[in-house]
């Protein structure tokens, strides 16, 4: 997308990692029978989530519609804004890493927890859900990935960089002539 374009237009990313990821659900879990499955294939076959496949193949719906907004909403990016972001994306995130570490009942034990230490944010509410991953054993990776992903998109939608003005890149062609 920036490549072939001035700027970058979200839609057009969701658009374009749609069509990549379009079948992959199916392709990958649907259909994998390979007797070693992966946490993720598990999960899918216990519960029925289909994790970061499922969020790539629909455009990365938690990230826009969670975690971009929280970041918007501010003007500088510090580690309050990223743990505020992190908790509304796994508010609503069905993270197959707790899933499969946990269960259900983990995951929506977290989610709740996680919506009330968004809701009401505090260092004191956050490491109340810091406490409650480590007493559980568990960790939120697939929205720590959601959170990348938003942190990526924000970067590009706000830089303030025009990509039209990028250096040109560097002439290496010296670096693979032959050393004969």
């Amino acid at each position: 997308l920036l490549a072939g374009c001035d700027s970058f237009d979200s839609n057009q990313f969701r658009d374009i990692v749609k069509q990549i990821c379009a079948g992959i659900t199916a392709r990958e879990l649907e259909s994998n029978s390979l007797a070693e499955l992966t946490h993720g294939e598990r999960v899918y076959r216990e519960y029925g989530f289909t994790g970061a496949r499922g969020e790539a193949e629909m455009g990365y719906p938690v990230v826009f519609k969670y975690g971009l907004p929280v970041l918007y909403a501010y003007n500088e990016v510090n580690d309050t804004v990223l743990k505020k972001t992190l908790l509304a994306i796994a508010a609503h995130n069905n993270d197959t890493n707790i899933l499969y570490r946990g269960g259900r009942e983990a995951l929506t034990t977290f989610k709740h927890l996680a919506s009330i230490a968004f809701e009401n944010f505090s260092p004191e509410n956050y490491d109340k859900l810091i406490a409650w991953c480590r007493e559980h054993r568990i960790s939120p990776g697939g929205s720590a990935d959601l959170l990348v992903m938003s942190i990526f998109v924000h970067s590009v939608t706000k830089s303030a960089f025009d990509i039209g003005k990028l250096p040109a890149l560097v002439d290496n062609s010296e670096l693979y002539k032959p050393l004969v």
